[in-house]
């Protein structure tokens, strides 16, 4: 049992010692099968390290697993469907991309450059594939661990702003993997190759899956309350929220918007260095089963910072705002409307539209709209209907002051800023 062991191995490490274009076409299927779980077990070995490897960088802040493109799939597709691509699909592809050529019968393009040297002739063709495969032979080492370092290399943009020195360290268990499924495609042929490549991506893609699956939702029923949240991966579906006395629910809401709802606050005055937690798109229900004329936005809090381990702060920051000041009350007066049907803001991406609305609430539709802190300076009574183009800040600022009597005005002043720390593991 020893030896059959031994053997693999020591023909692996002789081959990537320097790797050459010769096939082992004598093994049984049972011998084959036996090599690739061999390599397999030795692959997954040096993938592990490396997986330690990166996570201490990570625990550094050098690098961050939240943004590995694989937690990004997660979050935008089925795990069917990310497992079918990532485990059949794209392995099928890249040995074709990047192992196919590694023998030179096979090696296509090659062979058909060599052909277009039939123009001048049959001796001359014969002679340029006489001198290629020389090259090719002689400076197989070459070719061979260039595919390997290549596939690993297309695996870098798997993560976001990491410094150039750690690539190597994050696509170690790409290259390693590529230089096995380069022996096994070379000595064997290409689907055993793939088939390392197919198991590879499938166990280093259970963690993500496991991680997927331990955020993907919260069911908390207790005597005081029920509480409900998953993220939602409809692309379809559109964001929506609910109110009732006793309960309220978020369709596809960001978590960083859920955050400055609960806590009273503007979407732009919450910050947080972890853009692709914030932006999680959630469903989230709450009901106070204890009291129907409250909802109690304290339990939505705690619960939503246990389920993403994060930690609030709050800090008073210096921040450009406007003000919002009546500059000619007639023109203002002009616009004021005795109606108190369908009192309503609509603000899009090029306007702003008030319907019997006060002062307060035109000053509002301004900071939703340009996420700016708008502070009314003065106020007139009553109810106003004003619509205005908000594509350029110059035009609206001529718009208000010519026909509402407004004017906005550049100030500062220190505003309150929701801090949001998430734990280094998460």
């Amino acid at each position: 049992m020893i030896k059959p062991i031994k053997d693999a191995y020591l023909d692996l490490f002789q081959f990537l010692k320097k790797p050459a274009d010769h096939s082992s076409s004598n093994q049984t299927l049972k011998e084959k099968v036996t090599k690739l779980f061999l390599i397999l077990i030795l692959d997954i070995a040096v993938a592990g390290i490396s997986v330690l490897l990166i996570y201490a960088l990570e625990s550094t802040g050098l690098v961050s697993m939240d943004n590995h493109k694989v937690m990004e799939l997660l979050k935008s597709m089925p795990k069917g469907a990310l497992i079918l691509i990532l485990v059949l699909i794209v392995p099928l592809l890249e040995e074709i991309i990047f192992r196919l050529y590694l023998r030179y019968k096979n090696n296509y393009l090659l062979r058909f450059f060599i052909l277009l040297f039939y123009v001048a002739g049959k001796e001359n063709k014969e002679r340029i594939e006489k001198r290629i495969k020389k090259i090719w032979y002689k400076q197989y080492v070459y070719v061979f661990y260039f595919s390997a370092v290549l596939f690993g290399f297309v695996h870098i943009f798997n993560f976001d702003d990491a410094p150039l020195w750690v690539f190597p360290i994050l696509t170690l268990p790409q290259i390693c993997m590529g230089a096995f499924a380069g022996y096994l495609r070379v000595r064997y042929n290409l689907f055993i190759g793939f088939f390392l490549h197919a198991l590879h991506n499938f166990i280093l893609l259970l963690p993500f899956l496991f991680i997927g699956a331990s955020i993907d939702a919260l069911n908390n029923d207790t005597d005081d309350y029920l509480i409900k949240i998953e993220e939602n991966t409809d692309s379809d579906s559109k964001a929506s929220i609910k109110f009732f006395p006793d309960s309220i629910s978020f369709q596809k809401w960001k978590l960083k918007k859920i955050i400055a709802y609960t806590n009273k606050t503007k979407e732009w005055l919450v910050e947080s260095d972890r853009n692709t937690e914030m932006n999680r798109a959630l469903n989230l229900t709450y009901k106070n089963k204890s009291d129907s004329t409250f909802v109690d936005k304290k339990v939505i809090n705690k619960h939503l910072e246990a389920f993403y381990k994060y930690k609030k702060s709050k800090e008073y920051r210096t921040t450009h705002v406007w003000k919002l000041v009546i500059e000619d009350s007639l023109k203002l007066i002009s616009h004021r409307t005795d109606s108190v049907a369908k009192n309503y803001i609509s603000v899009t991406k090029d306007s702003i539209i008030t319907h019997s609305v006060k002062l307060p609430g035109v000053a509002y539709g301004f900071e939703i709209s340009k996420k700016k802190k708008i502070f009314l300076n003065g106020n007139i009574k009553g109810l106003y209907n004003i619509k205005l183009n908000t594509r350029d800040s110059t035009d609206l600022k001529k718009q208000l002051s010519s026909i509402y009597g407004l004017k906005l005005v550049d100030s500062v002043a220190n505003i309150e800023h929701l801090i949001i720390d998430f734990e280094n593991e998460k």
